[in-house]
């Protein structure tokens, strides 16, 4: 027994790819206070749990019996808050789609192209609150957000246009985009991109890409920094520029 608990006691953290790099690029740095928006039953927080021990987390999941599943997965861990509650770009009572399928649950209507699909069919309309993030920390005296991960199906734009005063002040966002419409009035990636880039981010890169089976690009995950505290290392071209300095020198050699 007395083995066991010491094997458990060394057991390393889920290797998350986009984790990792965050974690490289934070070069030591602690991340401190971490929102996991659209949390659904709570997993991804338990992988902030494991990743950074440390740290408090606050996850927000409007849906109140999947907000429940979501507390009860973190019962007496004090570094978790669970909150029934959505983001959004304004403060309010809002109409919420619960999906067969939850985690595809929107403010917004499914598609009319695939509402038939039974992971976006909705099955029941319910009402819930809603909080912009700058009303929502102004109200817990929250000043900076180390990670802001997204997953809001489609509305992500909508939480950032509700975040002026505090994203300047988030250290990387990590989103879900979406290339396919699944969603009537979902925001798209440029979108996105572009009110990130204004406010001082640079996209690192992508991370477990979803493809149709003719290879389209349906959705993927995004990863964010911001430059004032995630600033451009070194010289991002290097590796490009010898990659490409080969193929050029080679192809400058005349024929045999």
């Amino acid at each position: 027994m007395r083995r066991c608990l010491s094997t458990l006691k060394k057991r390393e953290p889920k290797r998350v790819a986009w984790i990792d790099d965050l974690k490289r690029m934070a070069q030591g740095r602690n991340l401190n206070l971490l929102f996991d928006v659209g949390a659904n039953n709570g997993l991804t927080t338990s992988v902030f749990v494991e990743n950074f021990p440390g740290a408090s987390v606050r996850a927000f999941e409007p849906i109140p019996e999947v907000a429940d599943a979501a507390r009860k997965r973190h019962e007496g861990n004090p570094h978790v808050t669970v909150e029934c509650l959505a983001l959004d770009q304004s403060s309010g009572k809002r109409v919420f789609h619960v999906n067969s399928f939850s985690e595809t649950s929107s403010f917004l209507d499914s598609s009319a192209d695939l509402k038939e699909r039974t992971y976006l069919n909705t099955c029941r309309e319910i009402e819930v609150t809603a909080s912009s993030m700058d009303d929502y920390c102004a109200s817990k005296s929250i000043t900076t957000i180390d990670l802001l991960k997204l997953d809001v199906q489609g509305c992500e734009l909508a939480v950032l246009k509700g975040s002026p005063k505090m994203l300047p002040h988030v250290g990387a966002v990590f989103a879900e985009v979406l290339f396919l419409k699944y969603y009537e009035g979902q925001c798209s990636f440029s979108e996105v991109d572009d009110l990130l880039r204004q406010h001082g981010f640079w996209l690192y890169r992508f991370y477990e890409s979803a493809h149709a089976d003719d290879g389209r690009l349906l959705q993927s995950n995004g990863l964010w920094l911001n430059n004032a505290l995630f600033p451009h290392a070194g010289r991002p071209l290097d590796g490009w520029e010898k990659q490409l300095n080969s193929r050029v020198s080679g192809a400058s050699q005349p024929a045999r």
